[in-house]
């Protein structure tokens, strides 16, 4: 929507490079933190990955 053009394999690069980046620097790296619940969503659609996120917070509540 900005005017920027880039692939499916370009986007997934930069996002690696920036969690790579962002979780070896020295100060505030990021990390997951010790009660984080892990969705992986690869193979999963909208729906599903709402439907697993909706599981978890009925589940603390």
């Amino acid at each position: 929507e900005k005017g920027i053009n880039i692939t499916e394999s370009e986007a997934k690069k930069d996002v690696v490079e920036r969690d790579v980046r962002d979780s070896g620097r020295n100060i505030a790296p990021l990390r997951k933190a010790d009660d984080a619940v892990l969705i992986d969503s690869s193979n999963m659609t909208i729906n599903k990955v709402l439907e697993n996120i909706l599981k978890v917070v009925r589940a603390d509540h």
